[in-house]
């Protein structure tokens, strides 16, 4: 339903979605009304984001309650060379493969700021994610998307890439050089490395949870759009050129049964819709570190005086030697 009439990318042909609220109309409704709906604000938030704001996607058994796309998704920018990156991937085969890029700040948020999202064999998603991480991806676009970190001598690093670990399955055949074949070694084959993610999804949902909880009394990042009266913020942060990311943060049902009911997504949902989410799940559980700061250049009468001291130091010790 939402693909088809609300997702503006993907909607019928001749589809049109109107948004309304139920603000729209309060002048017509009785007022006890109008007041016993805007109290269920704090008593049932997702009642009164679906049937008050009208918003789609607010539904009781929501697995990701607080996602909001005013506070959670920003508009793209561009990464700073300092923050550290890595990459998360869920392969679908058959169903879509989502693969995302990720920065650290240095006060220990993460922004998810690019997103490859498709169908088909490794031979097609690996050649993708390579072009994502050259050099010169990005070249001229608003964010200046560059998945990998640059180093000082201007090369660039191998860098981490969370994976579901079911990708070293089998696949009952042997790759060129003998070793039994996988997923995990189809990429390989095409120069992509992949690391192998924590796959309890318990945790890796509840650990999403915690990124995207808005902490009282956190300073929200100033590249961010929480509103300053919320007097909280969250840690975990998607440009919103993530769109599969962002709908099914939005859809995702949690689980009512099982071993897991109520403490990780819905499995068959997320098997068959929720790769995006599964890819979030695997870049979460790598608990990264907040990007440490770089060093502040030295004042150059401060470095030329370091370096003279350095000079009379080793002279003096040249002296000493010689007697």
């Amino acid at each position: 339903m939402h693909t088809r009439f609300v997702n503006e990318r993907t909607r019928d042909e001749g589809a049109r979605y109107v948004h309304v609220s139920m603000r729209d109309n309060a002048a017509n409704l009785p007022p006890d009304y109008v007041a016993a709906m805007m109290a269920t604000k704090a008593q049932r938030p997702s009642w009164y984001r679906s049937f008050v704001l009208g918003e789609w996607g607010a539904f009781e058994g929501a697995a990701f309650p607080e996602f909001e796309e005013a506070i959670h998704v920003v508009e793209p920018f561009e990464i700073p060379e300092a923050w550290e990156r890595f990459e998360s991937m869920d392969h679908g085969t058959n169903n879509p493969t989502a693969w995302h890029a990720w920065a650290a700040d240095h006060d220990g948020n993460l922004v998810i700021f690019d997103e490859y999202y498709g169908t088909g064999l490794v031979s097609k998603h690996a050649p993708a994610v390579k072009r994502r991480r050259a050099p010169t991806y990005g070249g001229g676009a608003p964010a200046g998307l560059n998945w990998w970190n640059r180093l000082d001598g201007g090369d660039w690093p191998d860098n981490n890439c969370w994976a579901d670990p079911s990708i070293r399955a089998n696949h009952g055949h042997s790759d060129r050089f003998g070793w039994p074949a996988s997923i995990w070694t189809e990429y390989r084959d095409h120069d992509v490395h992949l690391i192998f993610a924590n796959n309890d999804r318990r945790a890796g949902y509840l650990r999403l949870l915690e990124l995207l909880h808005p902490e009282p009394g956190r300073v929200p990042p100033p590249w961010s759009h929480v509103p300053a009266e919320l007097g909280a913020a969250p840690r975990l942060y998607a440009f919103s050129t993530c769109e599969r990311l962002i709908e099914q943060l939005k859809s995702a049902p949690v689980a009512v049964d099982g071993a897991n009911a109520g403490e990780a997504v819905d499995g068959k949902w997320e098997s068959a819709y929720g790769h995006a989410t599964s890819s979030a799940r695997y870049g979460a559980m790598s608990r990264p570190s907040p990007s440490p700061m770089p060093e502040e250049p030295l004042d150059p009468r401060e470095e030329m005086a370091r370096r003279t001291l350095e000079l009379m130091e080793e002279e003096e010790e040249g002296r000493y030697v010689a007697i």
